[in-house]
């Protein structure tokens, strides 16, 4: 029973809230969508690109009515699919209106005059057909009890995008207008792929994908979402044991919310977070600590993070070639133990997540009445040139520990064992490891 210790390298991608702010002017970039929750009117299926007119005329729009499904709720940004038949090509606005009730009762035509959120040609298509969803950064809003559209008004000219559009099926709850909605709209005979972004509503809220509980893998990244009391709200992220103890700062700087109207992705910053391998067994917490309106300290609900473990990996150690149970039999070279006696397990290279290598757990046993230890527990490299297939570690060690003692009497049927700490070293694909044991002459350990 032998496996390193090993830091795992995770990433944490952070984006700013803005505060509610019409900015008729503002240009949006796109939102990644690994931290967003989206919400749609319809079985998502992009059957066609479709336009009002080709070229579009100066007032085509198309909508999808939300009636009032998000009331109540954070809106970050508009979220589409759309086929851009050439690069270069440009949506007018993407906006939130309410039911123009007054022309229309039934509260199937928007009114754009009375846009709520609205962010003018944002920045972001890809250039080709694409089939997945785009999230476009709006200005934050909240939105109130009456009923809602999510809207685009197509680019004067433009012959190149078209909005993605599922014809199977109407909902009814698509419509266009070649005047801007000022008559009454008209019923597409499908959906319109338009939906909305959400996030948290209440201040001090820390957020991934739409809910305090995320499940990742050990190599997917972690984006979050933190809405802050005001427009320019300072922070710092801590990881935690999730039980309202705070263990150290996940990143070693302060962020703050954005002040712009437009910056949920403007703002936006990639990190490596780094933690110990004993540091948790199959997650963690982050929280926000931030300064409140009040001038008080405040911390952030805890974010749990459920790590799922690499097939190599248990738990966010790297290396393990066994099943991690003790099945019955103790094994030495020879008992009592020679000068020359090793025993190895072979490694191999360190996969991408694997960042600082930093000791090597052994299942030990100690037979003696008192404390002992082995000569040298250590990490080695291959040496090719004495056996080419790959058996027989490097003298000297890389980084080798020779203090660490075992209580007399000392069983272990599995891990967590004992931790034998190495000078940490920074773990490199070019290097064949492996975990290599000395014994001491006469000694007891097994």
């Amino acid at each position: 029973m032998v496996r390193f210790a090993a830091r795992v390298a995770g990433w944490v991608s952070v984006f700013m809230i803005a505060v509610p702010w019409i900015n008729p002017d503002g240009r949006a970039q796109t939102l990644p969508i690994d931290c967003l929750s989206f919400q749609m009117e319809w079985d998502y299926h992009f059957d066609t690109g479709w336009k009002v007119a080709n070229p579009s005329g100066p007032s085509d729009f198309v909508s999808v009515d939300i009636n009032a499904t998000r009331n109540g709720q954070q809106i970050l940004g508009i979220c589409g699919a759309f086929f851009e038949a050439q690069p270069g090509g440009q949506i007018g606005e993407l906006l939130i209106a309410p039911d123009n009730l007054a022309l229309d009762p039934s509260g199937a035509t928007p009114d754009p005059s009375r846009a709520v959120t609205r962010v003018v040609h944002p920045i972001g298509l890809p250039g080709i057909f694409c089939e997945d969803l785009i999230a476009f950064d709006v200005p934050d809003v909240t939105l109130d009890s009456s009923g809602h559209h999510v809207v685009m008004k197509m680019e004067p000219g433009d012959s190149s995008v078209w909005v993605g559009a599922d014809t199977d099926y109407s909902y009814r709850h698509s419509w266009y207008s070649a005047d801007g909605f000022a008559t009454k709209g008209k019923l597409f005979s499908g959906n319109f792929l338009l939906g909305t972004v959400t996030g948290p509503v209440t201040p001090g809220t820390l957020w991934a994908r739409g809910s305090s509980t995320i499940d990742l893998n050990e190599t997917e990244e972690l984006c979050f979402i933190f809405l802050g009391e005001r427009t320019l709200q300072p922070f710092m992220l801590f990881v935690t044991n999730c039980k309202k103890q705070l263990k150290a700062p996940a990143a070693p700087f302060v962020w703050f919310t954005g002040t712009n109207p437009i910056d949920d992705a403007g703002h936006s910053q990639l990190f490596e977070l780094v933690w110990p391998c004993d540091f948790f067994t199959g997650g963690f917490c982050l929280a926000a600590v931030y300064l409140a309106l009040n001038g008080q300290i405040n911390v952030s609900n805890h974010l749990s993070v459920n790590v799922s473990t690499h097939p190599s990996c248990y738990p966010q150690c790297w290396g393990q070639r066994d099943d991690g149970l003790q099945d019955g039999s103790i094994w030495k070279v020879q008992n009592p133990s020679g000068s020359g006696d090793w025993f190895n397990v072979h490694h191999g290279s360190p996969p991408s997540f694997v960042h600082t290598l930093t000791s090597v757990e052994i299942g030990t046993w100690n037979f003696c009445g008192q404390s002992a230890s082995f000569a040298e527990v250590g990490l080695y490299d291959n040496d090719s040139a004495l056996d080419p297939c790959g058996f027989t570690p490097m003298l000297p060690a890389l980084a080798a520990d020779t203090l660490t003692q075992v209580p007399g009497g000392q069983m272990q049927w599995g891990y967590p064992a004992t931790v034998y700490d190495c000078p940490d070293l920074i773990a490199s694909p070019s290097i064949d490891y492996h975990a290599s044991v000395r014994h001491l002459p006469l000694g007891f350990l097994g």
